[in-house]
């Protein structure tokens, strides 16, 4: 399978960056656990975050949609940042997984079109449970000679 995570590492790094000025508590010196698929805490980003803040940056990655809640459940830590499918967050909201974002620290809110940024998946009692910051497509291949 091939898969181009360029735009997820430009937005992971964006987003990262983003946190440096974000108002209220500090990560300075601190250290941010993420649950992530594999490539999206590419060294190409963490490592300049990490020199920019002195903020460590760990990650545990995921294979699969399942995973997540999976991951969660076993109690194997505790994740400050996560990049969970649309098709898992009512599950991992439901399940007590997720915090609501505090919506006051994201900035260019309302540059996201508003068919993402108003996605049921998280947007749930009237609460905001993630941000979008890539779109993709799967594409159907398929054997013409079998079809």
């Amino acid at each position: 399978m091939i898969r181009n995570i360029l735009p997820a590492v430009a937005a992971g790094s964006a987003f990262l960056l983003s946190l440096i000025g974000a108002p209220g508590q500090s990560i300075a010196g601190g250290e941010i656990n993420m649950l992530v698929w594999e490539g999206y805490a590419d060294a190409s980003f963490i490592k300049p975050f990490e020199k920019a803040t002195g903020c460590k940056v760990s990650a545990t990655y995921v294979g699969s949609s399942d995973d997540y809640a999976a991951k969660l459940a076993a109690g194997g830590g505790i994740y400050d940042l996560t990049s969970a499918p649309m098709d898992s967050t009512g599950i991992l909201i439901d399940a007590g997984f997720l915090d609501p974002v505090d919506m006051s620290r994201i900035k260019g809110w309302d540059g996201i079109y508003p068919q993402f940024r108003n996605a049921k998946a998280i947007n749930v009692n009237g609460k905001v449970y993630g941000v979008p910051y890539i779109w993709g497509s799967v594409p159907i291949m398929y054997r013409t000679d079998k079809m």
